[in-house]
C-alpha cells in the first residue's frame, strides 16, 4: 500500500485493513449485484436496489483507491462491476496479476521449457501442467488433443512441439490482460 492510514486507536498503518474490509464489501456486493441482475421481473424495488448498489460501488472504489494509494477514476465503478475485485486490485497496484493470469502464464512458461527437451518425461510433465487448464478454452483443448496423439503414437514429439509453439503464442495474446 502506498498510503499510510494511522488511527487514534492503533499505532500501526491501517491501510491494509481498510482495503481488506472494502474488498470484502465489494465481493459481497458484486454477488448481490449479479443476482439482482438475473431477476426476470423488473420492478421498482429491483431498480432501487440496483441504483443503491451502484452508488455503493462508486464509494467503495474511492475507499479502495485511497487505501491503495492509487488514482481514482470515475470509470472505476464500471471497471469493478464488469471485471471484479481482483482485476481492480491489479489496476490499483495492490497485486501484480490475477490468479488466473498467473496460472496461465506459468503454464505457458513451463510448457515452453518442456518443449525444448525430450519426449520422455516431458510429455507426462506437460500433461500434468495442462490438466487443470485443458477445458479452459479451445487453445488448451488443442494442446491436449495433440498431446494425446503423441501418447498414442499418431504424432511424433517434434511435430507436437512445432504445432504447440503457435498455440502458446495465441494463449499469451489471449490471456495477457486477464
Amino acid at each position: 500500500m502506498k498510503n499510510k492510514i494511522i488511527s487514534d486507536q492503533f499505532n500501526y498503518d491501517m491501510a491494509g485493513w481498510l482495503y481488506e474490509k472494502a474488498e470484502f464489501c465489494a465481493k459481497d456486493l458484486l454477488r448481490l449485484y449479479d443476482e439482482i441482475a438475473d431477476i426476470s421481473q423488473i420492478d421498482d424495488a429491483k431498480t432501487f436496489i440496483h441504483d443503491a448498489l451502484s452508488g455503493v460501488f462508486l464509494d467503495l472504489t474511492k475507499i479502495l483507491s485511497f487505501a491503495a494509494g492509487s488514482n481514482w477514476e470515475m470509470s472505476d465503478r464500471e471497471f469493478l462491476i464488469n471485471n471484479g475485485i481482483e482485476k481492480l486490485s491489479v489496476k490499483y497496484g495492490v497485486i501484480e496479476e490475477t490468479k488466473e493470469h498467473n496460472e496461465v502464464m506459468t503454464f505457458v512458461s513451463n510448457a515452453r521449457e518442456l518443449l525444448k527437451g525430450p519426449r520422455a518425461p516431458n510429455r507426462t510433465i506437460l500433461y500434468d501442467f495442462l490438466e487443470p487448464l485443458k477445458n479452459k478454452d479451445f487453445l488448451f483443448q488443442e494442446i491436449d488433443k495433440n498431446l494425446e496423439l503423441v501418447r498414442d503414437g499418431q504424432k511424433n514429439w517434434e511435430e507436437f512441439v512445432e504445432d504447440t509453439y503457435p498455440l502458446l503464442d495465441d494463449i499469451e495474446r489471449l490471456y495477457k490482460d486477464i
